[in-house]
């Protein structure tokens, strides 16, 4: 197990050797050895809802009792943190404040307006690359709400679910994970609205 845990530092720390494949290079879709790693790693882990004085905690927990795994966390004063997991801390996902969205991870990510939704630009390792007049435009972080009640909030790209996301289902759950040409692919979550979870992977 210690050996899958270097492995998997190692996956995270080499990200930014990935681009998308879509123009702007973002991190978009993980390599798959990272994601097959983490998932055989996190699977068995169980599933606790664990309220707090500054938020709520909904999402896997490891044998010793760490926040470990894919995992929802609301702040009581704002912000939200959607993503994957590793003792504690968040390696990869979507954290949401009033002001800004960042995807990715903590060097590496996307950082949208939460006023205009426009991409402003992209970090690498401590380095900020402003979003060009029409990427701010191709690239967005907005909602899309359907007709059967159902809505997703999230990356998008061109007009479509491109990126990472959630979507919300009518009936109260929802799904975090990869999005690619409007279509789930990937691992993700579903958090059910009875308060149980199922991590997996989508679109084969």
């Amino acid at each position: 197990m210690k050996k899958a845990i270097i492995l998997l530092f190692v996956f995270m720390t080499s990200l930014s050797s990935f681009a998308q494949k879509t123009p702007l290079a973002k991190y978009d879709v993980l390599p798959a050895a990272y994601d097959d790693l983490y998932y055989q790693y996190v699977k068995n882990f169980v599933v606790r809802k664990l309220p707090s004085s500054v938020g709520y905690y909904f999402g896997q927990i490891s044998d010793d009792n760490q926040l470990e795994g894919y995992a929802t966390y609301e702040g009581l004063e704002g912000g939200t943190i959607i993503g994957q997991y590793y003792q504690g801390t968040l390696l990869f996902g979507i954290t949401m404040t009033k002001e800004f969205i960042n995807v990715g991870t903590k060097d590496f990510y996307a950082s949208y307006s939460a006023t205009t939704c426009e991409l402003l630009g992209v970090y690498n390792d401590g380095v900020f690359r402003k979003a060009t007049p029409q990427e701010a435009k191709s690239y967005l972080y907005a909602q899309l709400t359907y007709p059967n009640g159902d809505r997703y909030v999230g990356e998008i790209f061109n007009g479509k679910r491109h990126g990472y996301g959630v979507y919300y289902f009518k009936n109260g759950g929802f799904w975090y994970g990869p999005f690619h040409d409007n279509k789930q692919v990937g691992y993700g979550a579903l958090f059910t609205a009875e308060g149980k979870m199922r991590i997996g992977k989508w679109g084969e």
